[in-house]
């Protein structure tokens, strides 16, 4: 006989909690089992959405927002503090990831609610630059595009995009490259607030529920204030798991130029401590099948062959995926990114970019590549520190011709392995 005991944890605070089980049997006997069990936190990817009741206080009808976040618990013991973000990549009205900030609500004084062991404030947003800010006369727009200039008015340096949006340098925040995803000449500023707890759960996945808060500012002359409510649930305990951390190797345009019967080895420097649980490694190079051989290094010191010279497939290009995990590599990663170990071509500081070079070039990227398993799998490198140096040895063993290494990049799947702390 077999006996299976299920706990309802949602009003129970994480940690671990100790439990006796008594049996009584019709016989008169009796047997007591010790219960240990592990309350998790709220940690992982929750999706959802916000229901809006009111705009500016007026019960307008609006659409319901999308929310897809990841949620991260200090389990430091005594800490409450809670970091999240909410991911552009899996949500229609979020152009932006918002970083989330938060806390677990303190237990009222007095005697103890369980209501409050998973009630929650987290809290957050993002703000987009001015795109279009140009001055009078209005209906004359700038022609170097993506290329360094200065303004004739104020002398500020500046950069442009195919449409003559211009990005100034010395705005706040403007250290990075500009994305133009702001068309207005003003600040855009989305804030978020969610306060809520767990409420149960829905075929074994937990639920939160709460109130929903977000003020928009620059669209209109006064901001924009949103109440609502939502509802998420818990879709694995991992936040991250379905967004990689990609890393490109620093290669020229035209790739690394691999003489015959030689090899090459190219290396990059991975700065984020990610605990592995996938790894997918993506190799652009001009070689035949059968001519190459690719092997890649962790900072573990495993090595692992990508590619033995095997007639396996006319693609020069591969995603080398072990498919440990139930992702599609193809509908989940963004070009150019998205097979992009390749370089496009890119605007310099004295010619602007040629567009219908990158469109070509783009296309022919996104056309040349294949998912195929490693000749051994990548799985030696899960629930490892992706931190360090990886190398990728490539060998050209066409004795008649020189080859060129093109690009490669590694995406990493997994969880950040630093404290939520500070």
């Amino acid at each position: 006989m077999a006996l299976k005991v299920f706990v309802d944890q949602t009003h129970l605070s994480p940690g671990t909690y100790l439990a006796k089980l008594r049996i009584d049997a019709s016989t008169g006997q009796s047997k007591t089992f010790d219960l240990v069990i592990e309350a998790g936190g709220l940690d992982g990817q929750w999706q959802g959405s916000a229901s809006i009741q009111t705009v500016n206080g007026r019960n307008n009808p609006v659409a319901d927002i999308d929310l897809f976040i990841h949620l991260f618990q200090d389990n430091k013991n005594g800490s409450r503090q809670m970091r999240g973000l909410i991911d552009s990549q899996e949500t229609l009205l979020w152009p932006l990831d918002a970083p989330l900030l938060g806390h677990l609500t303190d237990t009222p004084s007095g005697s103890y609610d369980p209501n409050y062991a998973s009630r929650f404030v987290i809290s957050g947003g993002f703000v987009q630059p001015p795109g279009d800010v140009n001055r009078h006369p209005f209906e004359n727009f700038a022609t170097d595009t993506n290329v360094f200039a200065l303004d004739a008015d104020t002398g500020l340096p500046y950069l442009t995009n195919p449409e003559g949006d211009r990005w100034y340098y010395t705005l706040p925040g403007r250290a990075a490259q500009p994305d133009f995803m702001n068309p207005l000449p003003r600040f855009i500023s989305r804030e978020v607030e969610l306060i809520g707890q767990l409420v149960g759960s829905e075929g074994g996945a937990a639920v939160a529920q709460g109130d929903y808060y977000e003020t928009i500012t620059g669209m209109t002359p006064q901001p924009i204030t949103l109440r609502g409510t939502f509802q998420l649930t818990r879709k694995t305990y991992s936040p991250l798991e379905r967004r990689p951390f990609k890393y490109f190797a620093g290669i020229p345009l035209n790739g690394l130029s691999v003489g015959s019967s030689s090899t090459i080895s190219n290396q990059i420097q991975v700065p984020d401590r990610v605990l592995i649980k996938r790894l997918i490694v993506v190799v652009a190079q001009d070689a035949a099948v059968d001519k190459h051989t690719l092997q890649l290094t962790g900072p573990n010191g495993v090595t692992i062959n990508l590619h033995g010279g095997e007639a396996v497939g006319p693609n020069k290009s591969v995603i080398f995926d072990s498919g440990d995990l139930p992702i599609d590599v193809f509908t989940l990663l963004d070009p150019p990114e998205l097979r992009g170990a390749k370089p496009l071509p890119t605007a310099t500081s004295a010619v602007g970019l040629d567009l219908g070079l990158y469109e070509t070039r783009l296309r022919e990227s996104l056309a040349s590549y294949a998912v195929r398993a490693p000749r051994q799998s990548l799985q030696a490198f899960s629930d490892t520190d992706s931190f360090g140096t990886w190398r990728l040895r490539y060998a050209n063993t066409d004795s008649g011709a020189a080859h060129a290494l093109l690009g490669w990049s590694l995406l990493v799947y997994g969880t950040p392995a630093y404290p939520v702390s500070g």
